[in-house]
C-alpha cells in the first residue's frame, strides 16, 4: 500500500484531523471543561495514577495532552469503509456502491456460495460490508478490511475475511461475485515466514473463485465482472 498523500485512507484521516481541530478547541480555563470531559479526565487520572488537578493543567496547557486525553481519535471513527465507498463511486465502471447494514435483519452473508439474509447460528462469519452495482448490470459484494499494523486483533480481522471468502471459494455453485478489499501495510508487507508472500497474495491463492485486491487494484481486478 502506498503511503502518504496518495493513500485515500490517509487523505481521509488528515481531513478528519483538520475538522476535529476546528470543532474540538482546547479549553483555556477549568471552567471551560464540560462535565463529559471531566469524566474523561478523572478516568485518565485514575488509570495512570495522576491527580485530577495535574491532568486538568495538562489538558489546558498542552495541545498534545488535550488531543490524547479528550480529543476524538480518527482510528476509532471507522471512516475506512465510508472512504472506500466514496472511492468506488468515483470509478467509471461502478454505477453505485453502498454500505450494507451491520446489524438487524437486513444483513447479508454468503453461505455455501449462496447470498442469504440469515446464517446458521453455529457458522461464525461476518456479514458483507458493501454492495457494488456495475454499469453493465452485474452486482458484487465486498468484504472490506483496512489494517495498518500487525497484532492479535489484526489477525482476527484477516481471519474474518478468509472465513467469508471460504464460503464462496470452496463451492462450485454459480453465485453473485464476492470481492475482498484488503488494504493497509498489514496485507501488503512481505513475510519471511510465508516465503516472502504477503497476506494479500496468500489470500488470493487460497480463494481462487473470488476476487481479492487492494482499493487501487479494484478496477483492474474486477474487469472480468464489469467488462462482461
Amino acid at each position: 500500500m502506498e503511503k502518504g498523500s496518495h493513500n485515500i485512507y490517509e487523505i481521509a484521516r488528515k481531513k478528519i484531523l483538520r475538522q476535529l481541530a476546528i470543532s474540538e478547541a482546547r479549553p483555556k480555563f477549568e471552567v471551560d471543561i464540560s462535565d463529559a470531559q471531566m469524566v474523561q479526565i478523572t478516568a485518565h487520572a485514575d488509570r495512570f495514577g495522576h491527580s485530577v488537578e495535574s491532568v486538568i493543567s495538562a489538558v489546558i496547557e498542552n495541545e498534545v495532552a488535550f488531543r490524547f486525553i479528550l480529543g476524538r481519535n480518527p482510528g476509532r471513527m471507522d471512516y475506512w469503509e465510508t472512504t472506500l465507498v466514496e472511492f468506488l463511486n468515483s470509478l467509471t465502471p461502478v454505477r453505485l456502491a453502498t454500505k450494507l447494514p451491520k446489524s438487524g435483519p437486513s444483513r447479508l452473508y454468503f453461505v455455501d456460495g449462496t447470498l442469504v439474509a440469515t446464517k446458521p447460528d453455529e457458522l461464525q462469519i461476518k456479514s458483507l460490508d458493501i454492495k457494488v452495482e456495475f454499469e453493465n448490470g452485474e452486482t458484487a459484494y465486498v468484504i472490506h478490511k483496512y489494517t495498518a499494523e500487525s497484532g492479535g486483533a489484526q489477525d482476527n480481522q484477516w481471519r474474518e475475511a478468509k472465513t467469508a471468502l471460504a464460503q464462496v471459494s470452496k463451492t462450485s455453485k454459480t453465485s453473485p461475485h464476492l470481492i475482498a478489499v484488503l488494504d493497509g501495510d498489514y496485507y501488503v508487507a512481505p513475510r519471511r515466514a510465508a516465503g516472502g508472500l504477503t497476506r494479500l497474495e496468500e489470500t488470493k491463492k487460497q480463494n481462487p473463485n473470488t476476487t481479492v485486491c487492494t482499493y487501487k487494484e479494484f478496477e483492474r481486478a474486477t474487469k472480468v465482472i464489469w467488462a462482461k
